[in-house]
């Protein structure tokens, strides 16, 4: 089976002030395309930081984030945090939830296996998903 995955490589961030303290976080999605020989799979990367340019959010955050398939996409996702080595069974939507400390740079990395659902390995797949993203202040 041949899994065709189109990838890029994004960068969001935030800052927000308010009367309380600013909310202040970043993430990228490292899409270069990488591939575990191994396992067979295709990965990217998510890296969640509280900070954006050397500022560094002085209150904690709540965040979560959701990847899922587009447009009847047979995707499958597995989310691995690298620090803890906590890890999700494959599904169609996974749905990943932590914090952010105050006051103290932080990156948390998250390695997302994509594969499919389809087990015909005669068959080019195009996987098209998303990622939704939440921060709150904690």
């Amino acid at each position: 089976m041949a899994i065709v995955a189109y990838f890029r490589i994004k960068d969001f961030n935030k800052k927000e002030e308010n009367a309380s303290a600013p909310l202040i976080y970043d993430v990228i999605e490292d899409n270069n395309n990488y591939y575990d020989e191994e396992k067979k799979v295709y990965f990217i990367f998510v890296i969640i930081r509280n900070y954006k340019d050397d500022v560094i959010s002085n209150t904690k955050l709540d965040y979560s984030f959701e990847i899922l398939n587009k447009e009847n996409s047979p995707g499958i996702f597995k989310v691995v945090n690298t620090t803890t080595n906590e890890e999700t069974e494959y599904k169609d939507s996974v749905t990943v939830n932590g914090e952010l400390k105050a006051n103290e740079k932080q990156d948390i990395r998250y390695k997302i296996y994509i594969n499919s659902s389809n087990t015909d390995s005669t068959v080019n797949q195009r996987i098209s998903y998303e990622i939704k993203y939440n921060f709150s202040r904690k």
